[in-house]
């Protein structure tokens, strides 16, 4: 009830997976212009089928219950992976979920599609800062170990680092010596991208990430590319203010649905999705189910500190407040001024807290 198709027959998939058709990432494999796997439930004639790149992966199709059982069979045997993210054509297959992934509770996120329907954009630099297209960077730095979010790309999304040079855009942004951020193709299909972007910790809020956009389009438009896409979390507002401020206007919504193998870690995840809903008490049930399987790591605390004020358990929300700065939470000005921290810093001993962190 499931064959994997050979790379020369993706297109066949092309007609079942047209409820895709807005993510640049399942054209360009369909296309045959990125790297993945493909399983269908007919091979001639598929009703179903299931796209499997680097990233997230796309389910299409009519929702059969024996293709679903088969998928997950293969997932949790073929797909050596930490996590996997799915995002599906229709509501039909949402019941299938669990049983495709692992047979887990889904993490559910909401996505935005945005796409740039601008002008090539003037590009400023913060001062202090260079940016360098891939290509330079890592010839005038030959020790330069390409970031993670950039070698997988060039290496698991493009058939070859010739192959993103080629087809790819990418530029990087150091201070100095120290790397500080990136703006990639995460997949280039003829006349289309899809970018992604990162900067670290010590160097957000100077408009760096918005330069590196800026950049990485400014030379998609130079090389004709007329489709240049960003997709995002909702609940990761810094980046989609990027996206409206780097001229990236809002195309679709859709939701991801992911499992983790690590079990600790996906407890956490849905304590962090219960979180952002509200639903605080839930929050705390999924912690205590993680914390089964694992030691919090920094960003779980945070989640328990947060859903602890919010129902005014106030020692409770301060004790993980600690233990996540001690556990490594790296942005202590998040926690000052992000929205997400309001019902903290009413707490009294929530300003000590920081500051002994602050002096240390």
């Amino acid at each position: 009830m499931i064959h994997e198709l050979e790379p020369s027959r993706f297109g066949i998939a092309h007609e079942v997976c047209a409820g895709h058709d807005f993510h640049v990432a399942a054209r360009a494999i369909l296309g045959g212009s990125s790297q993945a796997r493909v399983w269908v439930d007919d091979p001639e004639r598929p009703a179903a089928a299931f796209l499997a790149p680097l990233g997230v992966c796309y389910l299409a199709g009519t929702p059969e219950p024996e293709f679903a059982r088969d998928l997950g069979r293969t997932i949790d045997e073929e797909l050596d992976r930490p996590f996997f993210s799915i995002v599906v054509d229709q509501e039909g297959w949402d019941e299938r979920l669990p049983s495709i992934l692992l047979g887990l509770e889904p993490i559910v996120r909401e996505r935005h599609c945005y796409r740039y329907e601008g002008e090539t954009p003037v590009v400023r630099t913060p001062d202090g800062y260079e940016i360098a297209t891939v290509d330079a960077a890592l010839r005038a730095r030959p020790d330069l170990e390409p970031p993670r979010g950039v070698s997988r790309s060039m290496d698991e999304t493009f058939f070859s680092r010739d192959d993103f040079f080629e087809r790819g855009l990418g530029a990087l942004a150091f201070h100095g010596d120290e790397f500080a951020g990136f703006c990639i193709t995460n997949v280039a299909h003829e006349d289309a991208c899809e970018l992604g972007a990162m900067v670290e910790p010590p160097h957000r809020r100077r408009g760096l990430a918005l330069a590196l956009t800026r950049e990485v389009v400014r030379r998609a438009r130079e090389r004709g590319m007329a489709e240049v896409e960003l997709h995002g979390r909702t609940d990761n507002v810094p980046s989609m203010r990027t996206a409206a401020r780097a001229g990236f206007t809002f195309r679709r919504e859709y939701r991801s649905h992911t499992a983790v193998r690590d079990l600790g870690v996906h407890y956490g995840s849905l304590a962090h999705r219960a979180e952002g809903l509200g639903e605080y008490e839930a929050a705390l049930a999924h912690l205590e189910r993680a914390a089964e399987h694992r030691d919090h790591p920094h960003w779980a605390w945070m989640v328990s500190a947060r859903a602890h004020a919010h129902l005014g358990h106030h020692a409770e929300a301060l004790r993980s407040l600690e233990a996540g700065l001690a556990a490594g939470f790296p942005d202590i000005l998040e926690i000052r001024n992000d929205d997400a921290y309001a019902s903290l810093r009413d707490i009294p001993g929530f300003d000590a807290i920081l500051e002994r962190v602050e002096s240390a």
